[in-house]
């Protein structure tokens, strides 16, 4: 179906051959005013800006850009039609299937043009299939903009030297990249910081870190967090004694536990529990869409000791989401059917995107309600714990995660079709159904573990030695073949990233149940 939407659109909509001028391109930000807002607007006012944006972006895109133009088309849908923000919500959702794959990678961009000086990074899906993002310099400059707000007001950038540790990956993808491009721009400004940027090489990162962190006031560790565990670990190892540092980390890819985040401070020797560390909400699709705070910390914290809370704030309580604040003048965001769908000015716009990752949104209207309603002052007990100044009328976002069947190890994504891979072999196929489960868990002393738990065939009651020691090295092979993230991954950090099997008996109540639709990923 949609290589036919590919075909008719290049017949009908040749990309135009002039290019615009760069003062065509697309951008909401006014830096000084965006710094302005952090600090002042409230909860009404992100709301009316952010939808602003919303419409302001649906109407150039729907101008502009020939792949939504045509997609608009297809749906019989007007733009001129679409005035407020209750027409804005019947637009169709697009999705990398209906849109992002169906389409030519230049008609997806601005005036169908993808040559703008910018950076494309790739992301990789199920299928293996890399797909590509461009991003032009408004990107690098919002994410610039939230780096300087998390570095400066929480990390204090602007009291301490820094010597900034870029540990994500440094390849094609989005992480290393970006981040790099932020950091530099801050020490254009002025900031009395270096950046070093190792990736995930463990042993540059040790040996850097030993050479040059006594020149500094302070080190800030960013990376994939069971990646920066590693290493503390490797460091400590070597020598190192990080609770004699000023010590900081910026993480980024994947969420993690209250109980990891004070179990990674301690290491440290850092007691602020709300200006260690914060985790980024980031994709390939869209690059930064929000960021931890000491107030969403706070929160999030509150949330772990009252489930009540948590309820009415996640509505649920057997899973502990991300949540972080976002700019809505940024990137808005929508809830539909559980799932969270954006719209982002990128150099790939994207209106009403579905990212599949299983969320939501809270004003902080909703927040500081919840608090009154129990008798309790928010403002209050933040500045009990040091950090009142951070209170802001900041919106929220929260996600538990891809609503894909992917699991994540260390920042990357390991999907069924990887593990599916490994059981085709005959010798396999005489012990296990072919039905498994994809868990990311942690081990005794807090590294990530992806563990893949197999059901047996019926009538078999257990595996033997030989075959476990033969399945568990033709399934690591098989994902070093297959997936090449992994394979890079392994060569960084060798056996703490071999996958650990588990097997149950065929209909197993509790992971294989019979006549439940069966889940690849707990």
């Amino acid at each position: 179906m949609f290589e036919n939407i590919r075909e008719q659109f290049i017949h009908h909509f040749a990309v135009a051959s002039e290019t615009p001028t760069a003062s065509m391109m697309w951008s909401t930000l006014d830096t000084q005013q965006f710094e302005q807002d952090a600090r002042e607007q409230g909860t009404d006012d992100w709301q009316r800006k952010g939808q602003h944006m919303a419409l302001k972006l649906f109407h150039a895109a729907a101008q502009r850009v020939p792949a939504y133009k045509h997609f608009l088309k297809m749906h019989g849908i007007h733009h001129h039609a679409v005035k407020t923000i209750k027409d804005f919500q019947h637009v169709p959702l697009i999705d990398k299937k209906n849109y992002v794959h169906a389409y030519p990678l230049a008609s997806l961009c601005w005036d169908g043009d993808p040559h703008r000086g910018g950076i494309i990074s790739s992301s990789s899906g199920s299928s293996g299939v890399p797909t590509y993002w461009p991003r032009y310099a408004v990107q690098e400059d919002e994410a610039t903009v939230l780096h300087e707000l998390m570095f400066k007001e929480v990390f204090e950038i602007d009291r301490y030297s820094t010597l900034v540790m870029n540990c994500f990956s440094m390849g094609i993808y989005i992480a290393g990249v970006l981040t790099a491009n932020c950091i530099a721009a801050l020490g254009r400004k002025g900031y009395p910081l270096c950046m070093v940027t190792p990736g995930i090489d463990l042993g540059g990162i040790v040996c850097t870190v030993q050479e040059l962190a006594p020149s500094f006031g302070q080190v800030i560790l960013m990376g994939y967090p069971p990646f920066i565990k590693d290493v503390l670990d490797s460091g400590r190892e070597a020598g190192i004694n990080w609770k004699q540092m000023r010590v900081r980390f910026l993480f980024a890819a994947e969420g993690f536990s209250e109980q990891w985040r004070t179990h990674m401070h301690r290491a440290v020797g850092s007691a602020q529990d709300y200006a260690t560390s914060l985790n980024i909400y980031g994709t390939a699709d869209a690059a930064m869409m929000g960021h931890e705070t000491p107030l969403s910390i706070f929160v999030r914290r509150a949330t772990v000791a009252d489930p009540e809370l948590a309820y009415y704030l996640f509505g649920r309580t057997d899973r502990l989401p991300t949540v972080v604040n976002y700019y809505p003048t940024l990137r808005f965001f929508e809830r539909v059917s559980g799932e969270l769908v954006c719209t982002v000015p990128a150099g790939m716009p994207l209106v009403r995107y579905n990212l599949h990752d299983d969320g939501g949104i809270i004003p902080f209207s909703r927040v500081q309600t919840l608090w009154n309603a129990s008798g309790r002052s928010l403002a209050g007990e933040m500045r009990a714990v040091g950090c009142g100044h951070f209170l802001r009328a900041v919106p929220f976002v929260y996600l538990f995660g891809r609503s894909d069947f992917s699991a994540t190890i260390y920042g990357l994504n390991v999907y069924p079709e990887h593990v599916e891979a490994a059981l085709q072999h005959e010798w396999v196929r005489a012990w296990l159904t072919g039905r498994f489960v994809l868990e990311t868990t942690y081990r005794e002393n807090f590294d990530q573990c992806l563990k893949i738990k197999f059901e047996l065939l019926h009538g078999v009651v257990s595996v033997d030695a030989e075959f476990v020691e033969w399945f568990t090295s033709y399934v690591l092979k098989t994902l070093l073949r297959v997936n090449g993230e992994f394979a890079a991954l392994f060569g960084a950090i060798g056996e703490r990233a071999q996958p650990v099997l588990e097997f149950y008996e065929y209909h197993h109540p509790i992971h294989f149940r019979q006549g439940v639709k069966h889940t690849w990923k707990k």
